[in-house]
């Protein structure tokens, strides 16, 4: 799943997969559609230009490490 995660960063905003020093998996969700995911977290350097494909996305955005920490944990996926 590490390498599905990369190629979809890849894919929709143009990261290059050896950019990434990936942490690791957080817990599944379920989308809106009712898709099952498991989101990864990875560190990229702050000067990285990340240009969103619009075909899959409106926007890029990033987060501090410390906002992960604010989420409320949801109940896992069965």
């Amino acid at each position: 799943m590490q390498y599905t995660a990369l190629r979809e960063a890849e894919e929709e905003v143009a990261l290059p997969m050896n950019a990434v020093r990936m942490l690791g998996p957080l817990w599944p969700r379920r989308t809106r559609w009712q898709v099952n995911v498991t989101p990864w977290v990875g560190v990229i350097s702050p000067d990285i230009e990340l240009s969103p494909n619009p075909g899959e996305l409106d926007a890029v955005f990033r987060v501090p490490l410390s906002f992960l920490w604010l989420i409320p944990v949801s109940v896992p996926i069965e």
